[in-house]
């Protein structure tokens, strides 16, 4: 579905949400929906977003609509003109092969978070994911990069939701990365969203993310339900155990 608009006006009826001290710069390679609802949402906490695209007009454009302050260009601007400290990369390709070289530099020493999940349905999936990863091969393409991936298991439609109201549903973002303050940082963007972070590993931990995202697209086609999420939490310890558990693996 396509996404309601993100701006002052369906927002005036909420309560606007108190703004973090310590703001980021974050920019979006794409402006396709999950950018749109993800660095829509970052906008209205306030941090600072300029939305990435193939064309100068359609990146401005999805900027006016989401309101906040956010800006707009193409990717090349994203990165030249904007210089972000974070990189929401929503193509499925390395970002060296649609962005000039110098541009492409720019990524060196970056937070990216990819979200990016293999077509769905598609003829032989368990070949898909038995290969590198689409994090992995991001972070292969620029090795001076922190590649983190996260948010590639739910559907745009969650972040409808008002942050306070979806930290009460208990939403999962699963976070999986090489370098532990990228990490962090995507852990409090999760935050600014209203999802419980849970840290995942490492990207070799990335295969596992993207065959959940399989998942969670045959659960929301079955029913043609977009609000289906995955919630991990750890529950409490049984009073009295009815087993013992013996030696073996879980």
């Amino acid at each position: 579905g396509e996404l309601k608009k993100i701006n002052q006006n369906k927002y005036k009826h909420k309560t606007q949400p108190e703004k973090r001290k310590q703001t980021m710069k974050i920019a979006t390679l794409g402006s396709g929906n999950m950018a749109r609802a993800l660095a829509g949402q970052w906008a209205r906490a306030g941090h600072s977003v300029f939305f990435g695209s193939r064309t100068a007009e359609k990146g401005k454009a999805v900027a006016d609509e989401i309101g906040f302050g956010a800006q707009g260009g193409t990717n090349e601007d994203a990165m030249i003109q904007f210089q972000p400290d974070v990189i929401l990369h929503t193509v499925r390709l390395s970002p060296k092969e649609f962005l000039s070289p110098s541009a492409a530099a720019l990524l060196d020493g970056k937070t990216i978070i990819d979200l990016n999940n293999h077509d769905f349905p598609r003829p032989d999936p368990v070949k898909d994911l038995a290969g590198l990863s689409l994090a992995g091969a991001v972070q292969a393409a620029h090795p001076q990069s922190n590649v983190v991936k996260a948010y590639n298991t739910m559907a745009m439609e969650v972040f409808d939701h008002d942050p306070k109201d979806l930290r009460q549903l208990g939403v999962s973002a699963f976070i999986a990365g090489n370098d532990p303050n990228a990490v962090q940082t995507v852990s409090k963007l999760s935050d600014d969203l209203g999802l419980h972070p849970v840290p995942f590993g490492t990207l070799e931990q990335a295969w596992l993310l993207e065959a959940q995202g399989d998942f969670i697209r045959t659960l929301i086609f079955k029913d043609m339900d977009p609000m289906m999420t995955i919630n991990a939490r750890s529950i409490p310890k049984a009073a009295s155990p009815l087993f013992e558990r013996k030696q073996g693996t879980y």
